[in-house]
């Protein structure tokens, strides 16, 4: 019978066989809590027809437990030993795909097709964000995360709220973010000395706001690099166009001049970029000011 990866026991004796120790610096913690694996695998809602994409496969436990449920998984790790090890552990199932590589780096699309594959991983703590950003941008649709609970905190904070931001924004304009549940350090082995969640993340089927892409990343990085300024004078600064006519065309779409960017819900943001294109359009003041305002 093989090992239960998820269990300590298990885990241990197979580390000790293949005289392994977790990597701190990669932030090697194994998941030891068949609870929380469970609810991992609940919240990507999986078929037996699905592919899966893993990333930070450790030792193992998850993979196991995503290639009883699906079609394949391609399941991706770093480290070469670990590698090694996995493909050991799993030389009988022809369902799992072991990677060895960075996966700030590897071509998504060599391994899997993006938009019909489902990604559940625990990211390294240190890389969180680029990993998830990548993720995001790669177009997949489904993605059940353990991260960081600061980060989770990040992905579903509320305008005004400390931790709402720019990385805040970004994962909304593309997609929904609910937290599953709280990790305690004690799932973990080695502890880490901080507090996890699962996250999962759903993209949208249509876009939430009409927004020019670009425009919209520049306008949400300039409205947090001066959080302290009212949205009037900050977007006024951050791209160089007068401040009377952006606090006219601000208050066009329905937004107050004085308020401050950090306080903007994402459609919101979508109506300061309408702000600002239109005030691009005409860069003088003074034919930048709709008929309704002269």
């Amino acid at each position: 019978m093989p090992p239960k990866l998820v269990r300590l026991g298990d885990l241990t004796t197979v580390l000790r066989r293949h005289e392994h120790s977790p990597v701190h610096r990669r932030g090697q913690n194994f998941l030891v809590d068949g609870n929380v694996l469970e609810k991992i695998v609940a919240a990507a809602l999986l078929s037996p027809d699905d592919t899966v994409l893993e990333i930070g496969a450790g030792a193992g436990a998850l993979t196991q437990a995503l290639a009883d449920l699906t079609r394949r998984v391609v399941a991706v790790e770093i480290d070469r030993r670990l590698g090694d090890i996995l493909r050991q552990l799993f030389r009988d199932r022809d369902n799992i795909e072991i990677v060895v590589g960075d996966a700030l780096r590897l071509p998504w699309s060599d391994l899997v097709s993006p938009e019909k594959t489902i990604v559940v991983a625990n990211l390294p703590y240190c890389l969180t964000t680029p990993l998830w950003t990548r993720l995001v941008e790669s177009g997949f649709p489904r993605q059940v995360l353990m991260v960081q609970k600061e980060v989770a905190e990040r992905a579903v904070a509320n305008p005004a709220e400390p931790a709402y931001g720019a990385f805040t924004l970004f994962l909304a304009y593309h997609g929904r973010v609910e937290v599953v549940a709280k990790v305690p350090p004690t799932a973990f082995f080695p502890q880490p000395a901080v507090h996890s969640c699962i996250v999962r993340f759903t993209r949208h089927s249509s876009p939430l706001v009409t927004a020019d892409h670009a425009l919209w990343q520049a306008v949400v990085r300039i409205a947090f690099r001066y959080r302290r300024k009212t949205l009037r004078r900050a977007l006024a600064e951050g791209f160089a166009l007068p401040a009377h006519a952006l606090a006219v065309h601000l208050r066009a779409v329905g937004l107050d001049p004085e308020r401050r960017g950090e306080t903007l819900s994402v459609q919101e943001f979508a109506a300061a970029c309408r702000a600002v294109a239109a005030v691009r359009q005409a860069p003088d003041s003074a034919d930048s000011v709709p008929e309704v305002e002269r």
